[in-house]
Parts: structure tokens; sequence; C-alpha cells
């Protein structure tokens, strides 16, 4: 249940063929015990129409099924994409 995040810019405005570049902290059951951190995925928009679980969702290689993202994505209550723009703005000063 809840909320899950996942953080994206992305490419195109809904055509088919936009892709949205995500990032995330989900730990995978693949991973074991030190193997996680944060990920990055893809998802392609194949039918703007269609919800965004029902797009193509493709991370570490792994499509469909095999994407535990995307598996908790489908099974959860509400998904949420939000876009992080920390470095659009950012400027380094000197002492």
């Amino acid at each position: 249940g809840g909320d899950n995040n996942l953080a994206s810019p992305y490419e195109g405005e809904g055509r088919v063929g936009s892709t949205i570049h995500y990032t995330h902290s989900l730990r995978w059951s693949t991973d074991g015990k030190y193997n996680h951190g944060v990920r990055q995925g893809q998802i392609t928009i194949v039918d703007p129409n269609k919800s965004l679980v029902e797009q193509a969702w493709l991370e570490n290689g792994q499509t469909k099924e095999a994407n535990e993202t995307w598996q908790r994505a489908k099974s959860a209550e509400s998904l949420s994409i939000r876009r992080l723009r920390c470095f659009a703005s950012a400027s380094i000063s000197s002492i």
C-alpha cells in the first residue's frame, strides 16, 4: 500500500515512443543483503490511452514479470511520478 514515488524526467509529451526515465531505491528480491541501492529504469509509452503500468517498463535488462519495480507498481494502491529539478539551477560559489 501507500504511494510508490518514482523520480522522472521524461522525453516527449505522452506520444507513442516517448520515454520516461525513472530513479528509485527499491530493493529487489534478487539483490541479496548488500547488492541494492539507487536504480534506474525507463518506461516507453506504447499506448498513451492506457495507464502507466500498461506501458513498456525496462530496468536492469528486465521487463514484465521479471521487472520487480513494475510488479510493485502494478499492485500499488497509487502510483505517482515526480520530476526532480534539483540540478537545473545548482551553482557552486567559492568562499
